[in-house]
């Protein structure tokens, strides 16, 4: 499929930086109060965060409609952009394993009720916030990171980055700043599996990527 250059710009940096910065991969977000497929009223925390989350994949939420791709979709995506960029004289080199461990392991999560967390390539301190909208996670290393909580079942949890809008799809989207970078990468990730056209994603205002995880 044919990609909006926007998107495959940012997939292609984004697997870059995936084994550039490994240690440094969880985006920071503003919450937007629980929003789910592009409108108000979404659900938020409504069950324990506590426990074993594995990862299923990651969505992509538009003003238009939601896309989900699993993580099979998202590294066999990322494995023909590879196959497409060497084709067209690119040097970038990908190993879909390694983005695989990145997917599956860096973002497989335990929340421990003494509000610890580990992951296979991490661990750390988090916590809600008083609404139960974001929940911050703060790695051995540090650094730290705010999810918006967009929804939390007893069996499903899914955390988004930052929403990215424009006003017109001539404008580019804002914010447009590197401290965001990261999240702009991840936030397509769910149009792998779906593949919309480039018409449908030239059409999007906005967009918000998450990682969707199930117990």
């Amino acid at each position: 499929m044919k990609k909006h250059a926007l998107f495959l710009s940012l997939v292609i940096f984004g697997s870059i930086l995936l084994f550039s910065c490994t240690d440094d991969i969880k985006p920071d977000v503003t919450a937007t109060g629980g929003t789910t497929g592009g409108t108000t009223g979404g659900t938020t925390a409504s069950a324990s965060i506590s426990g074993k989350w594995n990862m299923t994949g990651m969505s992509t939420i538009t003003d238009k409609k939601t896309y989900t791709s699993t993580t099979s979709e998202i590294i066999a995506g990322i494995k023909q952009d590879s196959i497409d960029l060497a084709k067209s004289g690119g040097a970038l080199v990908f190993s879909p394993s390694n983005v695989n461990l990145l997917l599956k392991s860096a973002y497989n999560f335990e929340f421990k009720s003494d509000s610890t967390y580990v992951t296979t390539l991490d661990k750390g301190k988090w916590s809600l916030s008083a609404d139960k909208k974001t929940i911050k996670i703060t790695s051995s290393t540090g650094k730290s990171s705010t999810f918006e909580v967009i929804s939390n079942t007893s069996t499903s949890l899914q955390l988004g980055m930052k929403k990215f809008t424009r006003a017109t799809t001539a404008d580019k989207y804002s914010p447009s700043d590197f401290t965001y970078f990261l999240d702009a990468i991840f936030g397509v990730y769910g149009i792998y599996g779906p593949k919309p056209s480039e018409a449908e994603i030239d059409a999007f205002l906005s967009y918000q990527g998450t990682f969707n995880y199930t117990k």
